[in-house]
C-alpha cells in the first residue's frame, strides 16, 4: 500500500488514483477513498469539460464505505 493511499485512513484526508480498471464510459476515471470526520467514504472522479467556457474539471462523488458494504 502506497503511503498516499494511508493518507485516507487520517481524518479529512483522502487521495484518489488513476482507475487502472475502467471498461466502460460510465465508470470513473479515478478512485480512492476519503475520511471526513473520522467517516471513511469511497470518491469516485470523471473528467468532464464545461460546456459554456470549455473548461477542464473533475467531477466527483462519494459514498459511504457502511453503505456499500451493506449492499454485499
Amino acid at each position: 500500500m502506497s503511503d498516499s493511499y494511508k493518507q485516507s485512513d487520517k481524518p479529512d484526508k483522502g487521495a484518489l488514483f488513476d482507475n487502472d480498471r475502467k471498461e466502460k464510459d460510465t465508470q470513473p476515471d479515478m478512485t480512492g477513498s476519503l475520511n471526513v470526520g473520522g467517516v471513511p467514504y469511497f470518491i469516485s472522479g470523471w473528467h468532464n469539460e464545461a460546456q459554456s467556457s470549455g473548461k477542464k474539471y473533475i467531477k466527483l462523488a462519494v459514498t459511504k464505505k457502511s453503505d456499500v458494504q451493506k449492499n454485499f
